[in-house]
């Protein structure tokens, strides 16, 4: 049997085929980009939350104090400690989910200049 002769009027039709099967994976990633952004989001979340709790705690020590009312200071050192070591991480989860973002608006970016040529491609027979 033969091979089937590509002509130049078969090349946009390839070309189209071509970019609907990397449009549709690409999507399955921005899927799973989209994702991960939101689990990174909630753990954000859980953070500031935590450093929020430790930050209203703190305050309400420290008003007590200047009440003249008796503070636990070592409850006081043990929640500054806990807040202090959510800093950290609250930063490092920031900048975990400023990259997945900025991967995810690559990727879009990527996929929209690909229906583009689709578009043009699928309009021009």
């Amino acid at each position: 049997m033969e091979a089937p002769r590509i002509t130049v009027q078969h090349i946009p039709d390839l070309r189209a085929q071509s970019l609907s099967l990397e449009i549709s994976s690409e999507k399955l990633q921005l899927s799973g980009l989209a994702s991960s952004l939101n689990q990174c989001k909630q753990q954000l979340n859980s953070y500031a939350s935590s450093m929020n709790n430790d930050r209203q705690r703190l305050d309400q020590i420290q008003s007590n104090a200047r009440l003249g009312l008796n503070v636990d200071k070592y409850e006081y050192d043990r929640v500054l400690n806990d807040y202090n070591s959510y800093v950290p991480l609250y930063n490092s989860q920031v900048q975990s989910c400023k990259s997945i973002a900025r991967d995810h608006d690559d990727l879009v970016d990527q996929i929209n200049s690909k229906v583009r040529e689709y578009n043009s491609l699928i309009g021009a027979r």
